[in-house]
């Protein structure tokens, strides 16, 4: 029988129970600057207030907060395909996402073509980095499923790809500015669904520093508006 114990780690502002860790030999809680991580294959882990991403020799616990912070616009990508086993967790996280009524007014195409990729490129005003990223996730929504909201969720449902992406270390760029028509007729997109965005994930190949925030003061009031 292989012993286990139960671990408390505490993150920026999370703390999560991890139980059931076996401790086989060579297996080890290691810390590293998103959180931890521990090598090789595990079972057992408890993590429901966290993004966790499980892969075959490692499993990686990036805080939510850690990679809000984190994220980036990455407009420079490493012409490197995604592992199927991790593009599945970030769609999986949009599938994930909340929308009005549970009516989930979405659908997404994947794009991992570079043919297809460049194409795309062109039809979001010839912005050429886009074609190097692993895959480009095309966002739709369906008015027919939710005709108020088919806009709004889809976008939900991006932004949690956008979090888990970050959480594995690859890059994204919100891409809103396209040719709507063109990309329905690259993708055979019918009619009756609308384009919402474009988000290519990749390598990211460079390190863009923060850009400044105003701060809660300049837009937070208490109980009513007092600007």
């Amino acid at each position: 029988m292989v012993p286990q114990k139960s671990y408390t780690v505490t993150l920026n502002v999370l703390t999560l129970k991890l139980v059931s860790l076996p401790t086989h030999q060579g297996r080890r809680l290691e810390g590293n600057r998103f959180g931890f991580c521990v090598t090789n294959h595990v079972e057992g882990i408890y993590s429901p207030l966290s993004l966790l991403q499980r892969v075959e020799e490692k499993v990686f616990v990036m805080d939510v907060f850690e990679a809000i912070k984190t994220r980036r616009s990455i407009r420079k990508f490493l012409p490197k395909p995604i592992p199927n086993e991790k593009l599945k967790t970030i769609l999986e996280a949009g599938r994930l996402a909340p929308s009005a009524g549970n009516r989930q007014p979405w659908f997404f195409v994947v794009v991992k073509d570079l043919k297809r990729k460049r194409a795309l490129a062109e039809a979001a005003g010839y912005q050429m980095f886009i074609a190097d990223a692993g895959v480009i996730v095309v966002a739709l929504g369906d008015s027919e499923a939710s005709p108020r909201w088919f806009r709004q969720d889809p976008m939900i449902a991006v932004e949690h790809m956008v979090l888990a992406a970050t959480s594995l270390g690859y890059g994204t760029c919100w891409i809103g500015a396209f040719d709507e028509e063109e990309v329905k007729r690259l993708l055979m997109i019918p009619e009756e669904l609308a384009v919402i965005a474009l988000l290519p994930i990749g390598f990211p190949n460079e390190s863009p520093v923060p850009r400044e925030r105003k701060k809660l003061k300049e837009f937070v009031f208490l109980e009513k508006y007092l600007r």
